[in-house]
């Protein structure tokens, strides 16, 4: 972004340890003084090495603590002049992402319940609602890749089939993996 200001913000306060020894008396008058200015234009001076004349004494950069506040939806880190942001809204695309990733993990966990080797490849049935199916559905061919299932069934499984009632997102969901000979 051009101006960091619009994904974060920042408070500013006096380093009392270094100003009270320094400033002693006057240190009630930077402190309100310091209130009064605006906390970007302070912020910008002090990351950019800058003094800020506040009460009419110059504050060197260390004399000024700043902190950086995140702005809803967004969190950042700042380092050496640098800030970073990653937004940390959950589109449905990324809440479907996450949802299949979790199928796979479930499906591997059974894979090593059911005491299969790592390169059998299985077939997998699932039971889920609607929303989780349409997940599995969309996301088939990276389920089948991870788990080594050369077919993703929906519908109920075959008899002596390794079987698990589980949750996926707060949804209840049937698995069942059988190694295929």
């Amino acid at each position: 972004v051009a101006d960091e200001a619009s994904i974060v913000s920042y408070d500013v306060k006096p380093n009392l340890p270094l100003l009270g020894r320094k400033y002693g008396p006057q240190l009630a008058a930077i402190r309100k003084d310091l209130a009064a200015l605006d906390p970007a234009s302070v912020a910008t001076a002090v990351l950019d090495g800058r003094t800020v004349e506040v009460a009419g004494v110059q504050l060197e950069p260390d004399e000024i603590l700043l902190q950086v506040n995140d702005t809803p939806g967004y969190a950042t880190a700042s380092e050496a002049g640098y800030t970073v942001a990653i937004t940390t809204e959950v589109t449905p695309e990324l809440a479907a992402e996450g949802a299949a990733r979790e199928v796979v993990r479930r499906i591997q966990e059974m894979r090593r319940e059911a005491g299969f080797d790592l390169a059998d490849r299985i077939t997998t049935w699932y039971q889920a609602a609607p929303e989780l199916a349409s997940v599995i559905d969309s996301f088939a061919d990276y389920i089948q890749a991870e788990t080594l299932s050369t077919a993703l069934i929906a519908g109920e499984p075959v008899e002596g089939a390794h079987r698990a009632e589980q949750e996926v997102d707060g949804e209840p969901v049937v698995f069942a993996v059988q190694r295929q000979e």
